[in-house]
């Protein structure tokens, strides 16, 4: 089979973005390479989102529109996987966009890796109401943090599990790899969802390989709901997050070294983030207590308030 003729599957979970959704369905409409499936997956969207997709998609036997009631993005991306057909997954979020060549480029690219490998380009920021401007960093500072890797899945999973290597949008991947290893997105996780699909991955034997083109790339959207969004994420998603890993790594078929040994990392990146969100939390600001309360117990605030005060009373000591 031909470069030309494999199928890609594009999985975009929505909710509530009939006003950008339209724009990045005519995205994939432009893009230089044809022969793929957008599955648009509607977790029961209150706005118009389905008369824009239905609006937008006429005539075009592409695109598959599957309309699902609470289950998350998590939820959503599995329907879209449980469906796919294509040859390769490519994840797409419902406000954001690829380069016209994306496609088309790193597909020629994956054409030369084998079935277990994982391809990611590079990715840019833009703000939603200036799209003339595109940024390495979330925040638009100008910081690059997507690393380089071109390497076999055991060697990279103490750095991938320190921190993720790519957006969604990035990545390029086998399908038949995903079904042969049965992975799938935790549905317990309401934030870091890719991360650990990305670290399951790896767990199961899959390499990574890091794609320069300057006309290869996924456009990430900043706006005001990924802003507030990310404030709490950014704070508390990675604790659940790394609850759920410690019960991945453990489940995992990986020997028992590598094991013993990302197991104690991981627990030691969660008790650093603890300390961290504990000893930034103004007690006297009853709102930000009582948000660090709710999200990590009072139990988890207490033991960790215990050991912040223990480590600045050796420190002043010393």
């Amino acid at each position: 089979m031909t470069n030309s003729t494999k199928k890609v599957s594009i999985i975009i979970p929505t909710y509530n973005y009939g006003h950008y959704i339209g724009e990045t369905i005519e995205n994939l409409k432009n893009q230089s390479y044809s022969v793929w499936e957008a599955i648009i997956v509607d977790d029961g969207s209150t706005d118009n989102t389905e008369k824009i997709v239905k609006k937008s998609t006429v005539g075009d036997h592409r695109f598959i529109y599957i309309k699902i009631k609470n289950k998350g993005n998590a939820g959503a991306r599995n329907i879209g996987l449980d469906n796919a057909s294509g040859h390769f997954i490519q994840f797409l979020d419902a406000d954001d966009l690829l380069s016209k060549d994306k496609l088309h480029s790193q597909l020629s690219f994956q054409n030369s890796l084998s079935k277990s490998s994982i391809s990611y380009t590079e990715s840019y920021y833009f703000n939603h109401n200036d799209q003339s401007k595109f940024f390495p960093d979330f925040f638009m500072k100008g910081e690059k943090w997507m690393p380089n890797y071109n390497n076999f899945a055991y060697e990279l999973l103490d750095k991938v599990l320190v921190s993720n290597f790519a957006v969604i949008s990035s990545p390029l991947i086998p399908r038949c790899f995903i079904e042969k290893h049965c992975i799938r997105f935790n549905e317990r996780l309401n934030s870091k969802v890719d991360w650990l699909f990305w670290i399951r991955c790896l767990l199961s034997g899959a390499s990574l390989h890091c794609y320069i083109d300057p006309k290869a790339y996924a456009l990430v959207r900043r706006h005001h709901q990924s802003i507030t969004i990310n404030k709490t994420t950014l704070k508390y998603g990675e604790v659940t997050f790394r609850s759920v890993l410690n019960k991945t790594l453990l489940d995992s078929n990986i020997s028992g070294n590598l094991k013993a040994k990302l197991l104690k990392l991981n627990s030691h990146l969660k008790k650093q983030l603890l300390l961290n969100i504990i000893s930034d939390t103004k007690i006297h600001d009853y709102s930000e207590l009582r948000e660090c309360l709710s999200q990590l117990g009072l139990w988890t605030f207490l033991n960790y308030k215990l050991k912040l005060l223990n480590i600045r009373r050796k420190s002043f000591f010393s």
